[in-house]
């Protein structure tokens, strides 16, 4: 098995989602979503100029003749089952000043992850401001460390996902079933989701648009992704990850390995109602084809400590959950876990899977360090694939301190 490191300047982000879940279980469902980021790319060829923070994003050409480029991105496979069937896709967004008539603004997927970071522009924001840490700017990704292949982003120029003509002040709408296959993509493929570019008007100027980003004082002007679907199943969005694959003090990543997530009953036996399996680095969303209901997650790693949810996780049909192990102790039944580098991480450590870390997983790594194995083993505790004295301390210390599964 191929591992993946995933870093996480690249998915911190994802704590400031707000998941809002209604209580219908109707087969017709319309959710709205918040974006997560967003931000302008200012033509310029130094990226000394960004807008990470500020209250507005632009798309068009300045008075000036330099180019505009609005970035925003949602995070709707965190939110929407995999097995949706999606119905309608709508951008929604508020124009609060142009300088020209009406122009067409287009929508193309993003090729590559980029940042917001903390510059915030004065006065109308048209020239952005000081390019902060993790911002895209026009030469950067992430400011001043990853760069877009391309200056002004990498984007599918091929495909535009939507058009609409912007003309006065005002709210504005994006939709189209080419929008709907780009959701539909990313819900089964959440690495490739890096959002839209909105291009403007780019031979003539001034042909600028300002639009209000997530972060302008008033909601009901910020960005809204609507999306219609149906579904019977339910969907987790869970975050977890192992004490040994969590990096935290070595880089900040997380190497990814496969996962296994059982729904069980809520009452004692506690019998397995389903299971998914998965490739999983922190965040994934797992889909199950079970009726809404109260369930115990209960997660089995290959060379960790069995760890059950504190309490039973309500489901609603054709509705995602989320789940964070991550946040807290408390999140795990027995508060099992161990806080690692501001995470709370599932121990590591049980090799032989008999549900305690003791002095026969010790002998299995010490006789695997001993004749130097290496690949995908249940020993590489850490996910080097090199089983050695780092795995072996994770094993000593788990077992000093008698750490074993708590289930209901």
């Amino acid at each position: 098995m191929q591992t993946k490191k995933i870093y996480f300047n690249l998915v911190l982000t994802l704590f400031g989602i707000m998941f809002l879940y209604g209580n219908s279980t109707a087969v017709a469902i319309t959710d709205t979503l918040d974006a997560i980021a967003d931000n302008t790319l200012y033509e310029d060829s130094t990226g000394n100029f960004s807008n990470g923070s500020g209250q507005h994003f632009f798309s068009g050409k300045s008075n000036l003749g330099l180019i505009r480029r609005g970035l925003i991105l949602f995070r709707p496979e965190y939110r929407i089952p995999t097995d949706a069937v999606i119905t309608s896709v709508k951008l929604r967004l508020y124009m609060s000043r142009t300088i020209v008539g009406p122009k067409f603004i287009e929508l193309h997927k993003v090729d590559k992850l980029w940042g917001e970071g903390s510059s915030d522009p004065i006065g109308e924001e048209g020239n952005g401001a000081q390019s902060q840490l993790g911002d895209a700017t026009w030469i950067h990704t992430f400011y001043n460390t990853n760069s877009w292949i391309n200056p002004g982003g990498d984007y599918n120029n091929d495909i535009i996902s939507a058009s609409t003509n912007v003309d006065q002040i005002g709210y504005y709408e994006w939709s189209s079933p080419q929008m709907i296959n780009d959701i539909n993509f990313w819900i089964n493929n959440s690495s490739s989701n890096n959002g839209w570019i909105l291009i403007g008007e780019e031979s003539t100027f001034p042909a600028v648009k300002r639009f209000d980003t997530k972060d302008n004082q008033t909601d009901s002007l910020r960005p809204k992704l609507i999306i219609t679907y149906s579904s019977n199943s339910i969907g987790l969005a869970l975050t977890a990850m192992t004490e040994g694959l969590w990096h935290g003090t070595d880089g900040g990543f997380v190497v990814s390995d496969t996962l296994r997530i059982y729904l069980r009953n809520s009452i004692s036996p506690y019998n397995r109602i389903d299971s998914v399996k998965k490739f999983h680095g922190f965040l994934s969303t797992f889909v199950y084809s079970q009726p809404g209901n109260n369930y115990y997650l209960h997660l089995k790693h290959r060379n960790s400590i069995e760890t059950w949810s504190k309490f039973p996780v309500s489901f609603t049909s054709g509705y995602t959950t989320p789940y964070f192990f991550t946040s807290a102790a408390t999140q795990a039944f027995g508060d099992n876990q161990i806080l690692e580098a501001g995470f709370y991480c599932i121990y590591s450590g049980d090799v032989n899977q008999d549900g305690i870390v003791d002095g026969t997983d010790a002998g299995v790594i010490d006789n695997e360090a001993f004749i130097f194995a290496t690949g995908y083993i249940d020993g590489d505790l850490n996910g080097d694939e090199i089983v050695d004295g780092t795995d072996g301390a994770i094993v000593d210390n788990n077992a000093f301190n008698f750490i074993s599964k708590i289930t209901p």
